[in-house]
């Protein structure tokens, strides 16, 4: 299995906020720095939903981090905490 890259996990996080966004508000350009709710319009039903994208997108198991994800708002640090459980 090939080792995540920190900036294709942003990329590829990124994409996949666009997707869970519906209503419009999530700006065409995310950085690193965009936040969830604030920048991208996620409410919680929409951060659910890219949780369970995150979790098939990069087979990765969120369940037992629970605690970690709720602290994280942007995709920077959500982007390294998904390259932190991957196998190099």
């Amino acid at each position: 299995m090939n080792a995540l890259s920190y900036q294709t996990a942003v990329t590829r996080l990124s994409e996949l906020v666009r997707q869970v966004s519906s209503d419009g508000s999530c700006p065409d350009l995310l950085t690193e720095d965009s936040r969830f709710v604030e920048d991208a319009g996620l409410e919680s039903i929409g951060r659910i939903m890219l949780m369970t994208m995150i979790e098939q997108e990069f087979s990765v198991d969120l369940e037992k981090h629970m605690a970690s994800l709720v602290e994280m708002d942007n995709i920077g640090s959500t982007a390294r905490f998904i390259v932190s459980l991957r196998p190099s």
